[in-house]
Order: structure tokens, then sequence, then C-alpha cells
């Protein structure tokens, strides 16, 4: 994964440190996007470059939450 090309939705993480916490990717739709899961395994993963603590993908409608994955070690939890 190309760090100069990946823009995740939200990110909580300190800055100018290599401390990253939290990747969050949204969806606003019924689909559930294959590519979104694949980011957030990649951001998670311990040996990675990236190396973010969790992962969380949330799908939202007007209604509110549809689903949510959590991501942990470049797994799903």
């Amino acid at each position: 994964m190309d760090k100069d090309y990946v823009y995740p939705d939200i990110i909580v993480h300190l800055r100018n440190t290599h401390f990253n916490f939290l990747v969050i990717e949204l969806k606003c739709s019924c689909n559930k996007s294959e590519k979104d899961i694949y980011k957030l395994e990649k951001f998670t993963y311990h040996e990675g470059e990236f190396k973010y603590k969790l992962g969380l993908f949330l799908m939202i409608d007007k209604e509110g939450i549809k689903e949510m994955i959590w991501f942990k070690n470049g797994h799903e939890e």
C-alpha cells in the first residue's frame, strides 16, 4: 500500500510521533467496500508501515450505524 495515495476518512494519532492510535473508514451506503477493509487490515498490521493500534469500519445511514467492524493487528476483531 503506497502511503502517498492512501487517505483514510478519520485518523487519531499524536502528530510528529510514531504513535498511531485509530483509523476510521466511513461508508454512507449499503455496500461494504473491499478496498476499505483491505486498507484497515494494512493500517493496523503490527509489522506494517503504519501500525495503527485499532481500525474501525462504520457503515451509516440517516437512521444511524448499520455495521461496525473493528480491526486489530491486521484482522477483524
